[in-house]
């Protein structure tokens, strides 16, 4: 049986709306299209960045990679991807970082196709291997950009990164985490993970540090030893 439901107290709607106009983000932002040409001469320039500190790195599958290209092949739409203006003039790419860089490998010939569901021709196919009239449409095509401004926090772009990766299959917990941290205690917890007693004691494979497993570990340790200290000392005051 439906519960009936109980309509929200006047100061109780006031204090949400009031809560939500105070946290409210002022982010400023324009629409922009690149096609694949301009994005990958860009990146191979160093113009278009990928900020490592607090994202994760290139951990694509093939199966990804060669998937995303061929829906660019198809000329099917792509989500958008998040870009931001810096201080030094360069564009940092807040999301679409394994896009980006499939995209550059692919033109590069350092990505063959394989086991394409609906292109099947095309398997076994580098970038190189088709016809030039297929080249030029697929380097003509078009990447939608959200564009944010010069304005926008590292704070800020940091949180656009946790929000659109949290609640998908794209990034792991740790990585997320690992992009809210920051500053001295991010840089604090990265020299933690490279400590050699540290890796002795919890070895990891190359596949999960990609991941950034040694850091989440650090985090937790901290995270459980904090808990454990004010136990302690409320066990030692009562």
């Amino acid at each position: 049986m439906e519960r009936e439901r109980v309509n929200k107290l006047e100061y109780e709607v006031e204090q949400a709306s009031r809560q939500i106009s105070e946290k409210k983000q002022d982010v400023k932002y324009d629409m922009r299209q690149y096609v694949v040409n301009y994005l990958v001469d860009q990146y191979e320039k160093g113009e278009f960045y990928i900020p490592l500190d607090y994202q994760r790195q290139f951990v694509w599958s093939e199966k990804d990679r060669c998937f995303f290209i061929e829906s660019i092949l198809m000329g099917l739409p792509i989500p958008f991807m998040f870009f931001s203006d810096t201080n030094d003039g360069r564009i940092e790419i807040v999301d679409g970082a394994q896009r980006t860089q499939t995209l550059v490998q692919f033109v590069q010939n350092d990505l063959e196709l394989k086991n394409l569901q609906v292109l099947t021709h095309s398997n076994g196919f580098k970038f190189s291997d088709f016809d030039p009239a297929i080249q030029r449409r697929f380097l003509n095509s078009s990447i939608r950009v959200v564009f944010l401004d010069e304005g926008t926090t590292e704070r800020t772009r940091q949180e656009i990164f946790k929000r659109i990766n949290t609640g998908g299959t794209q990034a792991k917990a740790a990585e997320t985490r690992r992009g809210s941290y920051e500053g001295k205690f991010q840089k604090f917890l990265e020299q933690c993970a490279k400590d050699e007693k540290f890796n002795a004691l919890a070895p990891r494979t190359d596949r999960t540090e990609l991941r950034f497993e040694g850091f989440e570990l650090v985090s937790r340790f901290l995270h459980i030893w904090i808990i454990m200290e004010v136990h302690i000392q409320t066990i030692q005051v009562m």
